[in-house]
């Protein structure tokens, strides 16, 4: 390829070739890695086809060309100068007959990030965990019959709750309450009445990982609603909870009238992949809690690290159940025995679930009167190809004994697993290795068990995840079946779901969002979700709808989405780490 003086060989030109029903895309991207390189002449393997239908090239500049009938078997000089043409991209938008379009969002619904580097605290981890707002909620807490939204605030900056009004708008309601706590970073929310008023109270987890374990600023806050929307701080009603959240889920769980909370606990702040546990909270009708996780689910005080939580009646006792999912666990299903949870995960997953596991949604997708759920994960776009033969892994321990957890991931290649942290990262944390590897290509061959001895990994914790996939659990009434979303579900992790009916056919669709852009730079940023919706057939399966088809171009890290019915609208609210808000709206 020719290209012009300042791009001689064409780097990023596109060919797209088209031959019979079959369609092959190449692009000249010859680099592969510091001072590497591969043959600059693009192949198409064409198997036994004679003649090309048509070859189009798009060139960096988006000047375009087309072949017709190109015989096989044969080199092609291809000319930038020949281009004459322009391409045009049918990008998401371009389509006026799109499911989705983007409209302005709420003025001043804008996140703002601190920039904590989360790796001065652990040199060894894959991914940020400070990383994780906004978080969202909704419900109508001015009794005007319209949804409202609570939008949560980074470190240093204010939570706040947006009206809506008659028009369909959304404006910034003055709460001192919540100003003067901005300090806290909201890690979830939750719509709910606590006190048996009538009205919508909010409960605010703190989360973070900058902090020290036990900091003050780590406890959750009340927020008791005065019936017109005002919010004032109850300082007494929550035991002391100072750990990093993830999840707040409220239901009756004792059935004695009155709302109850389960929360998620994340991470130990300094100390991954430590757990804090999680909690169940039991209100006493008038909003005051106490902590009953001992009697009501001891075994939540040793759970691992919860990403995401929700209530439903899985057996159809008319009591809830709690089903929990998070990084490093298996979906866990705990059954309601009057008032006492108990794990029986075993009765209803019948696969290996352990996974990396973000968020959980649920919705009947499939008519049939109950609830399925749908389970955003990591995606298989990633180095980590997992089975349940051959899991990710991570050894933690303090292996030098500096004080520090050092949490050492691994994955499989070839049928063996290795380290995934590099020499250099492995020594700067460890020094005491840089002695055993003193050169690189020793260190690529070397495994867990030659990186410490025996003694060494004996009082190590391991933790392992066999599933990458997002995926849709079908409810079959006494169990779930596993179902695997469309492949474009799974370019990037899906951290937000939500449903609505996008073309109007009464059957529930899908709309997933995510993306992580604070992670290693040997793992690279996973931003290929620019929004994924899928069309429900109203019997569990699911079609993906071209980004120019679907009108969706979100672009970011997508932490939160909600569902709002403005008017005879149907809009969603899309909640961006470090961003503004973006408000889709179904048309």
């Amino acid at each position: 390829m020719h290209g012009d003086a300042k791009n001689s060989t064409g780097i990023g030109a596109k060919v797209k070739v088209f031959c019979k029903a079959q369609q092959y895309f190449m692009e000249q991207f010859p680099v592969r890695g510091f001072q590497s390189s591969i043959d600059q002449v693009l192949h198409v393997g064409l198997g036994n086809n004679t003649v090309i239908d048509s070859m189009i090239i798009i060139w960096p500049n988006d000047q375009t060309q087309k072949l017709l009938n190109v015989k096989v078997n044969q080199t092609l000089t291809i000319q930038l100068s020949d281009a004459k043409d322009k391409w045009a991209y049918n990008v998401a938008g371009n389509d006026k007959n799109t499911y989705l379009t983007q409209v302005a969002a709420p003025v001043g619904m804008q996140h703002k990030e601190n920039d904590f580097p989360d790796f001065t605290l652990q040199k060894l981890m894959a991914n940020y965990l400070s990383k994780t707002g906004p978080c969202m909620a909704m419900a109508d807490v001015n009794k005007d019959g319209l949804q409202d939204v609570f939008f949560g605030g980074g470190n240093g900056q204010p939570s706040k709750i947006f009206l809506q009004n008659r028009q369909g708008n959304f404006v910034s309601s003055n709460q001192p309450a919540m100003a003067k706590d901005s300090i806290f970073n909201a890690g979830a929310a939750m719509f709910f009445d606590a006190d048996n008023d009538g009205d919508q109270d909010i409960y605010i987890t703190a989360s973070g990982y900058e902090l020290a374990p036990n900091s003050p600023y780590l406890q959750d806050r009340l927020y008791l609603n005065d019936g017109k929307g005002n919010f004032i701080k109850s300082t007494t009603t929550i035991p002391p909870m100072p750990f990093s959240k993830s999840c707040v889920k409220a239901i009756d769980i004792d059935g004695d009238g009155d709302m109850d909370l389960f929360v998620g606990g994340r991470v130990v702040p300094g100390k991954y992949p430590l757990s804090p546990g999680s909690k169940i909270l039991l209100n006493d009708g008038k909003g005051n809690f106490t902590d009953g996780t001992a009697t009501s689910a001891p075994a939540l005080q040793h759970m691992g690290m919860v990403t995401d939580a929700l209530w439903m009646d899985i057996n159809h006792d008319k009591k809830p159940d709690l089903i929990m999912v998070g990084e490093y666990m298996p979906i866990k299903i705990f059954i309601n025995h009057n008032g006492v949870l108990l794990d029986e995960s075993g009765k209803y997953i019948h696969f290996e679930s352990s996974g990396w596991w973000n968020t959980i949604y649920a919705n009947d997708m499939d008519g049939d009167g109950d609830l399925d759920l749908v389970i955003g994960n990591m995606g298989t776009n990633t180095q980590f190809k997992v089975t349940p033969k051959e899991p990710v892994s991570l050894y933690y321990k303090d292996f030098d004994g500096n004080g520090s957890i050092d949490p050492i991931l691994c994955y499989y290649i070839d049928g063996i697993s290795y380290p995934a942290v590099s020499k250099d990262d492995l020594t700067e944390q460890i020094p005491s290795l840089k002695k055993k590897f003193l050169v690189y290509k020793d260190y690529s061959m070397a495994t867990i068990n030659e990186l410490f001895t025996p003694a060494q990994l004996q009082y190590a914790s391991i933790l392992k995840a066999a599933e990458m996939r997002s995926i849709y659990l079908e409810n079959k009434g006494d169990s779930f079946l596993v179902h695997q979303l469309p492949v474009e579900a799974q370019f990037s992790p899906v951290c937000a779901i939500t449903a609505i009916d996008a073309n109007k056919d009464g059957k529930m669709d899908l709309l997933l969002a995510g993306n992580n852009a604070w992670t290693r730079i040997r793992y690279g940023r996973f931003e290929a979700n620019h929004g994924v919706l899928l069309l429900g057939d109203g019997k569990g399966g699911f079609s993906y709808i071209p980004q120019n088809k679907s009108g969706l171009n979100i672009r970011g890290d997508v932490k939160s989405l909600l569902t709002i019915y403005a008017g005879l609208n149907t809009n969603v609210l899309v909640g961006l780490n470090n961003g503004n808000a973006v408000m889709l709206k179904n048309k």
